[in-house]
């Protein structure tokens, strides 16, 4: 009679393992991390391009990202005298 070890199974250990990693998606949507990353990446910089005076970025041949926000100086919203301009260089 043979004897099997007295060891985790490997299912056991896969299902931790999936278990952690739902444990860790979950803690860093209600933490905040995930929506903070896609915040960030509507800022102009961020995106190659630059915050300059609206209507300067067509006249000096470059190409305006409308959907992003050129954030004030101090970085707390989004100022409606600028736009986000990408060299056509």
């Amino acid at each position: 009679m043979e004897k099997k070890g007295q060891g985790l199974s490997m299912t056991y250990i896969i299902l931790a393992a999936i278990g952690l990693i739902v444990f860790v998606v979950i803690l860093a949507i209600f933490s905040g991390g995930i929506f903070d990353m896609d915040t960030k990446m509507d800022k102009c910089p961020n995106n190659g391009g630059n915050c300059v005076a609206k209507g300067s970025c067509s006249t000096n041949g470059g190409a305006v990202l409308s959907n992003i926000e050129c954030p004030n100086s101090d970085g707390s919203a989004a100022d409606p005298n600028q736009e986000c301009c990408v060299s056509g260089n």
